[in-house]
């Protein structure tokens, strides 16, 4: 399994998991049949509840194709670098400097993978994943993104499980000063020293959250449980919102 290191913009280094050719696949495959199912779905409201309406109607028979003109682009913007296809295949897009990926970066994409997946059936973009040594095709080149699999349970609904294993009470109100990118890569550290046992990380990444929270020093008995201690204040102070 292809390995690849992410420095962020907090100065923290983090690793992922490629996803291999095959996880793309089968997650292209997945997101085709969304669309089938989404078109099988039009089909029958035509058909039977609007006496073919829609296809007698061109600017309608346009509007109801959009969603898959954009579906790539649509799920990727709202859904954080996600299709249906990479969700249920545990995959997501991430920008190579760590960076937040941005609009341009998905519409960039976007607009390679038009001509890579569906104008030329995918063979060139399958080409490019496997010579381009990060699993890239060539619209994560032009964007500088690639396409990793995502740490195991570290999604923000499993925060939950910090929660219930730190017994400590509210304890660092200033963890709601951290952005949703910052608690995103504290998830992605603490995945990564579950795999790796890598303790510099977690110091690295333990002196930039007092930083941002502006907080001297931490008394936990080292900087793993005082990762998990912010992350368990974080959603204690979001779940009150």
């Amino acid at each position: 399994m292809q390995v690849i290191k992410v420095r962020t913009p907090q100065n923290v280094t983090i690793e992922y998991k490629l996803a291999s050719l095959g996880d793309r696949l089968l997650a292209h495959l997945f997101d085709i049949v969304v669309i089938s199912a989404y078109f099988i779905l039009l089909f029958y409201l035509n058909e039977v509840l609007l006496n073919n309406y829609i296809l007698e109607n061109e600017w309608l028979f346009i509007v109801v194709i959009l969603p898959w003109f954009f579906y790539d682009l649509l799920c990727e913007v709202f859904m954080e670098g996600q299709s249906f296809g990479k969700k249920i295949m545990r995959i997501k897009v991430v920008r190579l400097d760590g960076a937040a990926v941005s609009l341009g970066n998905y519409l960039l994409r976007w607009l390679l993978g038009m001509i890579e997946l569906r104008i030329l059936g995918g063979l060139l973009a399958m080409f490019a994943i496997v010579m381009s040594g990060k699993g890239q095709r060539l619209g994560d080149m032009a964007a500088g993104t690639a396409v990793v699999r995502i740490q195991e349970n570290i999604k923000q609904a499993s925060l939950t499980r910090y929660v219930s294993s730190v017994n400590q009470p509210l304890k660092y109100h200033q963890a709601a000063q951290l952005s949703d990118q910052d608690i995103s890569i504290l998830k992605d550290v603490i995945a990564t020293f579950n795999r790796t046992g890598n303790k510099a990380l977690v110091e690295a990444a333990a002196a930039k959250v007092l930083l941002v929270m502006g907080v001297d020093g931490f008394d936990e008995k080292n900087a793993f449980e005082f990762v998990k201690q912010v992350l368990a204040d974080y959603h204690r102070l979001v779940s009150n919102q």
